[in-house]
């Protein structure tokens, strides 16, 4: 039987909503050079701990991007969950990776906090090879990376 959401999980799921749209204008309508700093590392508690309030924001924007107005990729999602768990004073790591695909290779982009991959299964950085700050960056501002 499905557990009824508490007011806690819809207040999430506003929130991670509301973001993943911020997000996906702002990925969309301006240039790289305004949002890159959204790819870099933030400030914040690594601390095991950290884990705990994480989870259930991974879920929230998971479920958000789920029932959003356009596909929300895996970079969207990672850029709004970096977001949340920021204003939460909770750092944590996006990450961009590669992997060949049939005839091209495919970008991935997932977050972790604490060594622990968030909002991806935990092999993910098996699956992908993960490109440095640099050349993910690169990635980015000039290709797609999908999700």
């Amino acid at each position: 039987m499905r557990q009824r959401p508490t007011a806690g999980d819809l207040g999430r799921f506003a929130e991670a909503w509301i973001t993943l749209a911020q997000v996906d204008l702002v990925v969309r309508l301006a240039p790289y050079r305004w949002w890159r700093r959204w790819l870099q590392a933030g400030n914040g508690s690594m601390a095991e701990d950290a884990i705990a309030p994480a989870r259930p924001l991974a879920l929230a924007v998971e479920r958000a991007a789920r029932r959003h107005w356009a596909h929300m990729n895996c970079l969207r999602r990672s850029i709004a969950l970096r977001h949340l768990l920021r204003r939460r004073g909770i750092a944590s790591r996006l990450h961009l990776g590669v992997r060949s695909g049939e005839g091209m290779p495919e970008a991935h982009a997932w977050v972790s906090c604490a060594g622990q991959v968030l909002n991806d299964a935990p092999d993910v950085a098996e699956r992908y090879a993960e490109l440095s700050d640099e050349a993910g960056a690169r990635l980015v501002s000039g290709g797609r990376v999908d999700g």
